[in-house]
């Protein structure tokens, strides 16, 4: 008889301990929330990432076992929390390289060229008989003096025939890079510098194709036919001296070839938290 009551309590107390671990295993749930997959990032500012992820429907802040905060993905963790309701999590960005060929360099803006608006001055002398061409020179890579006779009547009205060169500077201020499109920009750091190719877009119709040397843009055109030109300050000339600026212009661009970094996020957050009471 004492062996019988001692089975029933035995079976009592599995029951009731079962029981116990049913319940306490019901109390808590176990869920996952996607951190966005995020592809292409350019620039070092996109190495590492914060993000904050929303709760799932019907999970509370105060319900998630916060030590039980897990992340399965390719990314590295550097931190995993709860913070003001969302989970935050900080990732180090999987980088990618890849090459690009012939972005775009622009003057600050999408598409913004550099233009540049240059002349030559020109000079009649007081006796009305020779002029004084002022010219850049490619291969002194100076600016020179020549003299040359007037052609036409006294006193000459134009200058003689003659192709002149102007070579201003390049322009490379506010220089910003582009794959395209105004939303891609190329960080400059990852640009390479030995292959920045100016780009000519438009120039003088009466203009040489121009050339592009010892850091300037040479621009040879023939005067005086059909070239715009405007007075120099002839103030305190004598004679039939005067001054012109004989002009034309160009518009360019850069490109150059690319290496650039870019950052790719993903994977998972998973955690467990606890069921209301009523569960």
């Amino acid at each position: 008889m004492k062996k019988i009551i001692i089975s029933c309590l035995s079976i009592v107390l599995i029951n009731s301990l079962m029981t116990t671990i049913s319940v306490e295993a019901a109390e808590t749930k176990l869920t996952s929330v996607a951190v966005p997959i995020t592809t292409g990032l350019q620039g070092s500012n996109n190495a590492a990432k914060d993000f904050y992820l929303e709760l799932p429907n019907g999970v509370s802040s105060s319900s998630v076992k916060t030590n039980t905060l897990k992340y399965s993905g390719s990314n590295e963790k550097n931190n995993l929390s709860l913070e003001n309701g969302k989970i935050k999590i900080t990732l180090k960005g999987v980088a990618n390289q890849k090459y690009i060929k012939e972005v775009q360099g622009y003057r600050g803006s999408f598409e913004e060229r550099y233009y540049t608006q240059i002349y030559n001055s020109i000079w009649l002398y007081s006796d009305g008989r020779r002029w004084q061409i002022n010219q850049y020179d490619e291969k002194k890579d100076s600016m020179v003096t020549d003299d040359k006779a007037a052609t036409d009547g006294y006193p000459s009205k134009n200058p003689p025939t003659s192709v002149v060169t102007a070579g201003p500077y390049q322009d490379k201020e506010y220089l910003k890079w582009y794959n395209g499109s105004k939303t891609e920009v190329i960080d400059t750091n990852d640009v390479i510098q030995s292959t920045i190719k100016p780009q000519i877009f438009k120039k003088s119709s009466y203009a040489q194709d121009p050339k592009f040397k010892n850091g300037r843009i040479i621009l040879n055109y023939t005067i005086p036919a059909g070239v715009p030109w405007d007075p120099e300050d002839n103030t305190g000339l004598t004679g039939k001296a005067e001054g012109r600026r004989y002009k034309a212009f160009t518009e360019y661009y850069y490109t150059a070839d690319a290496k650039v970094t870019t950052y790719s996020y993903g994977g998972t957050v998973s955690f467990e938290y606890g069921l209301p009471d009523e569960a």
